[in-house]
């Protein structure tokens, strides 16, 4: 599954959950951006989207990208503004070039 630098013509942020403590004690979460990057950001449609619905559902998108090392389910992905929650982190080929993320949709 080799691409091109051409493919990954869609920038997108790697976020991941902070928590501080608010002036008044309580804790706080929010999510903070800790990389950017230039990915291929592909809907699944017809088999492929029902093969991975099967394992996890309302998948809705693949996102390819150059290797980075600690990018896993607890974190997310902005695509355009809109966050998307990161389902399976895969190393391709196990080579460290490559990272398939599947997302799903957050509301």
């Amino acid at each position: 599954m080799a691409f091109t630098a051409q493919e990954l013509n869609t920038k997108i942020q790697l976020q991941s959950m902070t928590t501080t403590r608010g002036p008044d004690g309580e804790i706080v979460t929010a999510w903070s951006t800790y990389a950017e990057a230039f990915a291929k950001v592909e809907p699944l449609l017809g088999r492929e989207f029902i093969a991975a619905a099967e394992a996890q559902s309302e998948i809705a998108a693949k996102v390819t990208m150059r290797w980075r090392d600690g990018v896993n389910a607890r974190h997310r992905v902005l695509v355009d503004g809109e966050a998307f929650e990161i389902v399976s982190a895969q190393n391709i080929r196990t080579r460290n070039r490559e990272l398939l993320l599947y997302v799903k949709r957050l509301e």
